[in-house]
């Protein structure tokens, strides 16, 4: 017999289902990112292509009239040269802003444009046709069901943001 085969035996019926729950969730959730990543590297710009962290850049900043450098670098838990490198990219595509605070020639100060919102929203367009798709062919009980088990899942997930 195999160790792994031990060590399988070994374990209970609970820990055998536990484990299979687990498997099953981990390869739903990797084909759901997987398959958002693709929506998102979709669209592009110029023949330029945006990645899944410059539209998440793009969607934080969509949400605030203007942030610093180093508040969006902590709201996108990325170092300060990473978010950097990201906003020079969105800057060329013109997607974003940079300016220098006349106060504090130390702070920066980035913000979207109205290109890289239209961008965005033209992105959430697409997401919410998808769903509005699936949810049209789920019937009232699923749509319910389908809500409960995300908001769960979104709640218990965000006990392990930091």
């Amino acid at each position: 017999m195999t160790e792994k085969k031990q060590k399988q035996s070994a374990l209970s019926a609970k820990e055998l289902e536990e484990q299979a729950l687990v498997q099953a969730l981990d390869d739903r959730m990797i084909w759901f990112m997987h398959f958002m990543k693709k929506q998102i590297l979709a669209e592009s710009i110029d023949d330029e292509v945006i990645t899944p962290p410059q539209f998440g850049l793009l969607y934080c900043l969509c949400h605030k009239e203007q942030t610093t450098m180093s508040s969006l670098s902590q709201d996108m838990h990325l170092t300060h040269g990473a978010s950097t490198g990201m906003v020079d990219r969105l800057i060329k595509l013109k997607l974003v802003d940079r300016m220098r605070s006349e106060e504090d020639r130390r702070v920066v100060y980035v913000s979207i444009t109205d290109r890289g919102r239209e961008l965005v929203e033209r992105m959430r367009d697409r997401r919410h046709s998808i769903l509005k798709n699936i949810i049209n062919s789920l019937t009232e009980e699923e749509r319910k069901l389908f809500i409960k088990v995300n908001t769960l899942l979104k709640e218990k997930l965000d006990t392990y943001v930091e």
